[in-house]
């Protein structure tokens, strides 16, 4: 039995992922840490980075190093694998390899001022290569809802006000949707989908709109 621990960057993925990665894999123990604040969100500039870097990358970064760096506490047991998640958002969806390329900068840059001899240096970049995994949702988790019928279904439980018009045979990560009631609505202050952009290939904000049309 392996134990993994997932770092995940929203509620969402927080509470349900173990759940779910624990039906499909059973003989496995998956742990979940309180979610990070995603670093996503904003374009990210091309590699190399700017001295000053996102600051949410820099604490996935040393998230990621503090799983297998000597130390901690005894009742907890070390991981034998850790699973990153995060999405990909509209902003950098153009252009993914400035997420990973931003994340392997920060881990490379904090493990030089990691406080640890030279051989647990080592040992630490020998446990990041083959023990960690980082993995990007795309556009976002929400998108891989509209695959499966039946995770619609219980997401927009007890039933969505709006059908959805979201074509199953198209590529959920490359989410686009032919829906004038969606798309063509004014901006209305206060609501959570009714936003004047961003709206096309936006999966989290179409699932809104199923849930809470404008009034």
């Amino acid at each position: 039995m392996a134990r993994v621990q997932l770092i995940t960057t929203g509620v969402m993925e927080e509470r349900a992922l173990g759940e779910s990665l624990r039906r499909l894999f059973p003989e496995h123990e998956f742990i979940s840490r309180p979610h990070l604040d995603g670093f996503t969100s904003a374009r990210l500039p091309p590699p190399p980075l700017p001295t000053r870097v996102p600051l949410n990358v820099d604490k996935l970064a040393t998230t990621l190093i503090g799983a297998f760096a000597p130390g901690g506490r005894r009742d907890r047991p070390r991981p034998d694998f850790v699973v990153a998640v995060d999405d990909v958002e509209l902003a950098n969806a153009d252009d993914p390899s400035r997420i990973t390329a931003a994340l392997r900068e920060a881990l490379q840059r904090r493990l030089e001022a990691w406080p640890a001899s030279a051989h647990a240096l080592d040992r630490l970049r020998e446990a990041l290569r083959h023990k960690v995994s980082f993995h990007l949702m795309a556009p976002m988790t929400e998108a891989y809802f509209f695959a499966d019928p039946a995770a619609l279904a219980r997401a927009t439980a007890p039933g969505p006000a709006h059908p959805s018009r979201f074509d199953p045979a198209t590529d959920v990560e490359t989410f686009t949707v032919d829906d004038p009631d969606y798309l063509d609505p004014p901006a209305e202050p206060g609501s959570r989908w009714c936003k004047p952009s961003g709206r096309q290939g936006h999966p989290k904000r179409y699932l809104i709109y199923l849930t809470e049309p404008c009034t």
